[in-house]
């Protein structure tokens, strides 16, 4: 619930301030949530008093996974600019897989906690996908300068450049 609470909230933040921020604010979320579940002990608990801070926690990553949905949603159509039919048909197809991701991610899990004994390695896993979508998202969507920027309203790539590069653009594509 309070990832489909922050994604109503935040999409207009997302478009004032750009999604690539937000998406990165989403991943070092995640791996902060992931890294605290699992050096806090938290995914091998010994006592039930840790169980508040568990939940805690999962909240915070469910929190930061509404972030990254939100910042997504306003990423996608600002990366595919010179084509709205492609944004479009992006935002289309990673919104159908994203109804899949809770039974994926508790696929994953239990099978985790089947194989191995504890949610551990999977935590593990989520923390090395989001380094690595953290850095990409970073190099080519947030960093000053960045290939394909998203800054904001009148601030994103395409608004930076010339109208004979956006019709470059739209050539190379066959649009």
């Amino acid at each position: 619930l309070i990832g489909s609470v922050i994604r109503f909230g935040g999409g207009p933040l997302a478009d004032k301030f750009g999604g690539s921020i937000f998406t990165q604010t989403s991943g070092i979320g995640i791996i902060l949530g992931s890294l605290a579940l699992i050096f806090g002990g938290y995914l091998t608990p010994t006592s039930i008093d840790q169980f508040p801070m568990f939940v805690w926690i999962m909240l915070w990553i469910f929190l930061m996974a509404g972030i990254g949905n939100f910042a997504t949603f306003r990423q996608y159509p600002i990366v595919y600019a010179y084509s709205p039919r492609l944004g479009a048909q992006i935002l289309g197809w990673t919104g159908a897989w994203a109804a899949y991701g809770p039974f994926i991610f508790s696929s994953l899990i239990g099978g985790s906690i089947s194989k191995y004994g504890s949610a551990i390695p999977f935590f593990s896993g989520l923390i090395a996908y989001c380094v690595i979508g953290s850095i990409l998202n970073w190099w080519y969507y947030t960093k000053p300068g960045a290939e394909r920027g998203d800054w904001g309203v009148g601030k994103t790539w395409w608004d930076r450049i010339s109208e004979s590069e956006r019709q470059k653009y739209i050539s190379a594509n066959n649009l």
